[in-house]
């Protein structure tokens, strides 16, 4: 095996380990002798990442009942991802959009293009992406290339230009926002105004989530999906949007005018 493909061996290992950590660690976990992890309604970062752990076989799918389970126990997750044969279906730069969307979506990773530093457990999968030159290791901390660009546009992390949303003008993030104001009727903006009365800021995010279709807002939860292949894709800005949809509501419950 030439230099190169070692690099992207240890890549591929420490990217997938990480995948399956996270996974683990906050996903809802089903408990007894048969625990796996639901994946009915989530977003598209899990939802790419049980993907992934299911093609290299460490998660089964179970569409009877909206459940990924675990065909191996934590403990040998490394000594099994080590000793896979590797194939075409094995995508590296899925695994490593997938390692990249799971760390930052719980902040422990920065998709920003400004260095940052990250937790020791996932300071291996970092130093095998500079070996491959889609970061590099700065005085203040690490740092994405321009190699990493095509991976992060493709897990919406950035814009087409190469502008990470979670940077963009406060304008640009409400311009989401705007839309689905927008989309919502007059009669259901005093019938949300009235419910968010009694809801945690979290609990509104959590129920625009489960019903934006990428042009509306629907009544009801989006039904969760059957197969990967019904996969939704949450934008980047929506938690962003989802506040500015908030504070309009609160101005409604405060004035009751439109």
């Amino acid at each position: 095996m030439s230099e190169q493909n070692h690099i992207e061996r240890r890549v591929f290992n420490e990217c997938a380990i990480q995948i399956a950590y996270f996974v683990h660690k906050h996903c809802q976990q089903r408990d007894g002798p048969d625990a796996g992890v639901q994946w009915g309604a989530w977003t598209s970062e899990w939802q790419q990442g049980c993907h992934l752990l299911k093609s290299i076989g460490l998660l089964r799918e179970c569409e009877a009942h909206s459940w990924y389970d675990w065909t191996i126990a934590q403990q040998d997750v490394r000594q099994h991802i080590e000793s896979l044969e590797l194939g075409p279906r094995h995508n590296l730069d899925d695994f490593i959009g997938s390692f990249i969307s799971l760390t930052s979506f719980h902040g422990h990773l920065s998709d920003e293009r400004a260095p940052f530093e990250v937790d020791g457990e996932l300071h291996p999968a970092m130093w095998s992406l500079v070996e491959m030159g889609y970061a590099s290791r700065e005085p203040s901390g690490f740092q994405w290339s321009e190699k990493i660009a095509p991976i992060m546009i493709e897990q919406v992390l950035w814009t087409n230009e190469g502008v990470p949303f979670s940077t963009q003008s406060k304008d640009d993030r409400q311009a989401l926002g705007e839309k689905i104001w927008d989309s919502l009727p007059i009669w259901r903006r005093y019938w949300l105004a009235h419910r968010i009365a009694g809801m945690k800021r979290s609990d509104v995010h959590h129920y625009i989530l489960m019903r934006w279709t990428g042009e509306t807002l629907t009544h009801f939860k989006i039904p969760p999906p059957k197969t990967s292949k019904e996969w939704r894709m949450i934008p980047a800005d929506l938690p962003a949007a989802t506040d500015f949809v908030i504070e309009r509501l609160i101005s409604v419950r405060k004035s009751w005018r439109i």
